[in-house]
């Protein structure tokens, strides 16, 4: 028998490898300009002991959603006043929101402070916002004919 030849060796295949492409980072969401939460107060001046104050506060809620929370409080010292439909009113930026007030029966000598209203509202955008709280007491008060006390300004926000 003839030996067979021997198979010359063949050359590996060239393999080109390159880097892993990169997976570009996901843009972060902006960040919001206002701040997380702020507070203040509003008060209205009748020059007697009933009066009224618009305690404001923005916060965010569960959802992510920025909120802002009014809350409308007669100042008094001895007062009766029944339930009044509608009796309370907030505006915001121009937008208005009502609740009835709660009756108020009290004769004490040191100031009551009754909730007569609470209003949360989308917060809007911007540094500031135009806050109008009414109570429309349409009564006698020391004397004093009082229709609407009110509370109003501005609150800086963000």
């Amino acid at each position: 028998p003839t030996p067979s030849p021997t198979p010359a060796p063949t050359p590996a295949p060239v393999i080109e490898t390159r880097p892993p492409e990169r997976t570009p980072e996901p843009t972060p969401e902006p960040t919001p300009t206002f701040a997380p939460s702020a507070s203040g107060s509003l008060s209205s001046n009748t020059g007697t002991g009933l009066n009224i104050r618009a305690d404001w506060k923005t916060y965010t809620d569960g959802s992510g959603t920025r909120k802002l929370q009014v809350d409308v409080i007669g100042l008094s010292y001895s007062c009766y006043t029944s339930a009044l439909w509608n009796g309370v009113e907030v505006t915001i930026n121009g937008t208005t929101y009502s609740a009835n007030s709660p009756a108020i029966s009290y004769d004490g000598t040191a100031q009551l402070a009754t909730t007569l209203g609470s209003f949360t509202v989308d917060a809007p955008e911007g540094p500031s916002v135009s806050i109008r709280a009414v109570w429309h007491y349409r009564g006698t008060y020391s004397g004093v004919e009082l229709e609407d006390i009110v509370a109003s300004g501005t609150a800086s926000i963000g």
